[in-house]
This record gives C-alpha cells, sequence and structure tokens, in this order.
C-alpha cells in the first residue's frame, strides 16, 4: 500500500529515507489507516454539506433561468383581439405567450344535468393549453418523468393532480397511458345557470400522458388553493380556444356569440411576459394596462357590461415568488454553511493532534536517520510521509464517497426498466440534463459506487435514444458521457 504513493518521491528523496518511512508506515499502519478514514469522513461530511448548501441555494434560480420562467403573468379577467394586442404592444415587453384555462371533466361524457356535473367525485379539472408554445418554449414545466406534451393529442400532469386522476380513472397512470377529457362549452356559466338543464359536451378526446412534473408556480407548497392542473398539447388548445372581438354596437345575440363562441371552451387566458429587466418595468406595465382596458372597456358591448364582465390587472409577479422561496431556503443553506464549517474545522483540529501524537511515535525513525547523516529536512520528510500517504488514502475516499452520491443526482428523460431501455422521446431535455449534471457536479473523472452504474446506463439509454434523433446532443453525449464512464473504466 505504502509503495504505491511513495515511489512518487523517491527522484527526490533518498533512499534510505524511504526505507525509514516505509518501515514507519507499516508499524503504524493502522493508526494511519485510521487517519486517513477519519479526514476522509470529515472531509467528506463538510464538503457534502458545502454542496448541498450551494445547490440548495442555486436549485431555484437554475430551475427558472433553465426554465425560461416568465417575470410576470396577467390574466385581464376578459379576453379579447383587441386586449391581446394591447398587452403584446406594451412598452417593457420583450415577448408574449398566452393559455389559456378550459372547461374540462374526467371521462367520456356526452350529455348530463349541469347540477350533477362536476361535483365531487368528478370535479372540474383545471386544465391548461396553450397555441403559441407556452410551457414547452418558455414556462416549463419540471419533468419528473415523461416528457412536455410536444406531440399531437398528449396531455401533461402536475403531481398534485395525478394521485386525484388515478383515483378518477380507477387505477395508477403511468407515462403512455391514455385518459379520456370531455370539453364543455364555456358559456355554461355565464349568469343564473340552471342547475336542472341538460348540457352535452362540445368534444370528447383521448389523449396520451406525456409525462408528470410540477409547474413552475408549484415550487412552493400551498394549502390554502388546490393546484391540480394539466395541460393539453398545441393541437387539442388549438382546437378549444377563441378569439373574441367586440364592437360598442353589437346586440345581445352578436355579442353572445362573439364572447362565447359554442365551439369554444375558454374560462380565462393568461398572458405571460418576457420583460426588459429594467427598474419598474412591472409597475409601468400596470398602469399602461390600466389605461388601455380604460380605452377597450368604451368598446364593449352592453350585454358583456351588463354580465359584470370587463378588463381587470389580475397578475402574478416572479419576484414575489423569488422572495418566498428566498425566505423558505434560507435556514436550510445556512444551516449546511455552518455544519460544514464547523466539521472541516474539526477534522483538521484533531487531525493536527492525530499527526503530532503518530510524529511523536515516530522518534526512532528519525534517530535511525541521524545516525545514518540525514539532514534536518530529510528528517522531517521522513517523519512526515506516512501522514501524506494518509493525507492522500482520505482524499481518494472523500471523493469516492461524495462522487458516488453525487452521481445518483442524476435524472435523465429516458425510462429505463431492468435491462429494457426506453425511448428518450426529447433528445434536447436528455441532453440538458446531462449538460447540468456535467457542468454542476465538482466530481470530475471520480464517479465511485453505485453512482456510475448509474450514469454509465442512463446515459446508454439516452445515447441510444438519441441515435436517430438530435446528433448535435448525440455527439454530445459521446464526449461528455465519459465524465463519469472513467470512474467505472479504473
Amino acid at each position: 500500500m505504502g509503495s504505491r504513493y511513495l515511489s512518487l518521491t523517491e527522484p527526490v528523496i533518498s533512499g534510505f529515507v524511504i526505507t525509514a518511512a516505509r518501515g514507519q508506515l507499516r508499524r503504524q499502519l493502522a493508526a494511519y489507516v485510521s487517519l486517513g478514514a477519519l479526514v476522509a469522513l470529515g472531509g467528506g461530511a463538510a464538503l457534502g454539506a458545502a454542496i448541498a448548501s450551494h445547490r440548495t441555494d442555486r436549485a431555484y434560480s437554475d430551475f427558472v433561468e433553465q426554465s425560461e420562467v416568465a417575470e410576470l403573468v396577467i390574466n385581464p379577467s376578459l379576453s379579447s383581439v383587441a386586449m391581446t394586442d394591447a398587452i403584446k404592444g406594451l412598452d417593457g415587453v420583450e415577448a408574449v405567450y398566452s393559455s389559456s384555462l378550459l372547461a374540462v371533466l374526467i371521462g367520456n361524457i356526452e350529455s348530463g344535468v349541469f347540477g350533477e356535473l362536476g361535483d365531487e367525485s368528478e370535479p372540474w379539472l383545471q386544465v391548461l393549453g396553450s397555441v403559441d408554445g407556452r410551457f414547452v418554449e418558455v414556462d416549463r414545466p419540471l419533468v419528473t418523468s415523461g416528457r412536455l406534451p410536444t406531440g399531437d393529442h398528449e396531455l401533461f400532469v402536475n403531481e398534485e393532480e395525478r394521485p386525484f386522476l388515478e383515483a378518477a380513472v380507477g387505477h395508477q397512470l403511468a407515462v403512455g397511458d391514455t385518459v379520456q377529457l370531455s370539453f364543455f362549452w364555456s358559456g355554461l356559466f355565464l349568469g343564473n345557470v340552471d342547475l336542472s338543464e341538460t348540457v352535452s359536451s362540445i368534444g370528447v378526446e383521448t389523449l396520451r400522458i406525456s409525462g408528470f412534473g410540477v409547474l413552475p408556480d408549484e415550487v412552493l407548497p400551498d394549502e390554502l388553493y388546490p393546484r391540480q392542473r394539466l395541460i393539453v398539447s398545441g393541437d387539442i388548445a388549438h382546437k378549444y380556444t377563441c378569439a373574441s372581438d367586440f364592437r360598442a354596437n353589437m346586440t345581445d345575440e352578436e355579442a353572445m356569440a362573439a364572447a362565447f363562441p359554442l365551439d369554444c371552451a375558454v374560462q380565462y387566458e393568461y398572458f405571460s411576459l418576457q420583460l426588459d429587466g429594467e427598474p419598474g418595468t412591472a409597475a409601468s406595465i400596470r398602469q399602461q394596462f390600466g389605461d388601455a382596458a380604460e380605452l377597450l372597456a368604451q368598446e364593449l358591448p352592453p350585454f358583456i357590461q351588463e354580465q359584470g364582465a370587463g378588463y381587470y390587472y389580475i397578475s402574478q409577479d416572479r419576484a414575489d415568488v423569488d422572495a418566498a422561496v428566498a425566505r423558505a431556503i434560507r435556514p436550510t443553506v445556512a444551516a449546511l454553511n455552518l455544519f460544514a464549517i464547523v466539521t472541516m474545522l474539526a477534522t483538521v483540529a484533531i487531525f493536527g493532534v492525530a499527526v503530532s501524537r503518530v510524529a511523536r511515535q515516530a522518534e526512532t525513525e528519525s534517530r535511525r536517520l541521524m545516525e545514518l547523516g540525514a539532514t534536518k529536512a530529510q528528517r522531517v520528510v521522513g517523519a512526515i510521509l506516512p501522514a501524506l500517504v494518509a493525507g492522500r488514502l482520505a482524499r481518494d475516499w472523500r471523493t469516492d464517497l461524495v462522487g458516488a452520491c453525487d452521481c445518483r443526482a442524476l435524472r435523465c428523460r429516458a425510462n429505463c426498466d431492468g435491462d429494457r431501455c426506453g425511448t428518450c422521446d426529447d433528445s434536447t431535455e436528455c441532453a440538458r440534463e446531462l449538460s447540468t449534471f456535467a457542468k454542476g457536479h465538482a466530481v470530475g473523472p471520480r464517479c465511485f459506487g453505485i453512482g456510475p452504474a448509474i450514469i454509465e446506463y442512463r446515459h446508454q439509454c439516452c445515447a441510444r435514444s438519441l441515435a436517430a434523433g438530435n446528433r448535435g446532443s448525440d455527439r454530445w453525449l459521446r464526449g461528455r458521457g465519459r465524465v463519469c464512464r472513467r470512474g467505472i473504466d479504473s
């Protein structure tokens, strides 16, 4: 064991110094191994706490950056073509994406008594759909399994809705399962509704579950309001959304038809705004919206105004969520940093005491070296060389320990089940996962234990899935996949 490390110093240290150090190492092998284990455990614990603190502190901000979460979301209450154009023309807005809340129930429901629909056993769902790429281009959810609904007739389920959806269909759901959803005319909820009226759905769709995950505004728990939401793919959103165009001289029938087309399931429309980052932009947008709403309200027909409908500024500012997340994680980050500092100081102190005691026990070798004519510097090297070996062992063990835990943090989009490798449906997502891992995990080529086996298996899984897809990502995987594979080869 000793020669593996001591041989590195032979060109600069006399042979008798090496021999004396080897003899000391053999006689006190248990002490030096214990010393190395102490430093490995203490240093590993301190390093692990520091890494955990850094990741906890950066996790939300990294998610916001990678998912391109918008700074501001506006619900104007009443949607119309004129209001959409006004929002897109607001000063300080760089990009606008939209989504709609649709009136949907679980199952194949062709018709039913309105008062009996949407009860506790079959509640109205919070189904979102976007015709311009929201939830795919921006405001992307955190995917826990599967992928985003980028295909046709697809459905993405958030984690809070998953158990309720499984209870409604009567079995557990997985990626690839199908669910039937019934879409209803949004005008059903207007004014005083007749609960005894029989109503019919405007369409029933069979959708394939593309994935499960957490939406950007669900990073913190909220026990007050349920957030059981589904996201339908763009083709379904196109089919059941509508755009209203009002004029002040519309008759009641025309206004009703414009506000609630018979093939439209939209209840509310939300606009996701990417801002220019200048101070005060959010406040300026609120003022601009108020001015536009006052002007556009003059074009609303009397029928719409009599229903109490109008343009109102209902917003969600990401700055509020950012501040809430910062407050939530601050105690954890502080505690982890304190633990890392205290653990490292304690490890250094104990290491110093242990080294001094071991050095005192090496006085015999020091006297022999002096009798052989060794200089003071050579005697010092002979005394500390075994401790350096222990330190090298501690470094390797610490890297192995942290690397094994570190590598297990990787989550690839591929669905691997035993020896069967699922399809990595979104090559960009898969490459992004590996990129985040390689850049954010300071383990270099050292990934030991069970960690590298998981990394290598999932890397191969994604690489095979990407072979026929994104060639750029595939090349990236072949190059960067060696980061942890070198740990296995060694």
